[in-house]
């Protein structure tokens, strides 16, 4: 049930990120999001904004699935694209997730961090867009969600 759950909450990083695309792509449309101005959101500052390169992590490199070699795996995941790119970076203790979780976007920009403690969401939660606008910042305990600011707190109460 966990990994249903947590391929859930990728598949809601994801869909985020389509309709941000979909709206930069649409330059004759104003830039408005479930009725929120784009421009009035905070821009998340932080050094982790930019991906690491693959070649620069010392880390397991998968291609995203769920294996049976990390069902018991501990160390550092990477996922990387054709251009060297870190696109999902996280820790597995004994094939569960602990310490953040960073999702990249195929240029290295982070659009997602979650700390995970014993496969469960139990901390900060942030969803950026690729400007780097923060669309979500949420904190968890024992995988409930306990607060949410953020133009789509709606959705990610509808995945929890």
């Amino acid at each position: 049930m966990e990994k249903i759950n947590f391929i859930k909450y990728v598949g809601f990083i994801f869909g985020v990120y389509l309709i941000l695309a979909s709206c930069e792509d649409n330059k004759s449309a104003k830039a408005k999001l479930v009725n929120v101005e784009l421009s009035n959101l905070k821009v998340y500052q932080n050094p982790d904004r930019v991906a690491p390169k693959c070649s620069d992590v010392d880390a397991l490199e998968t291609n995203g699935k769920y294996s049976e070699e990390l069902k018991d795996y501990t160390g550092k995941i990477k996922v990387c694209n054709n251009q060297g790119t870190i696109v999902t970076l996280y820790s597995l203790k004994n094939g569960k997730h602990n310490g953040y979780f960073y999702t990249y976007d195929d240029t290295g920009l982070l659009i997602g961090k979650t700390y995970y403690q014993n496969d469960q969401k139990n901390g900060d939660f942030i969803q950026l867009d690729e400007a780097g606008r923060i669309l979500i910042k949420a904190k968890y305990v024992k995988d409930e969600l306990v607060k949410c600011d953020g133009p789509f707190c709606e959705q990610l109460k509808n995945i929890n």
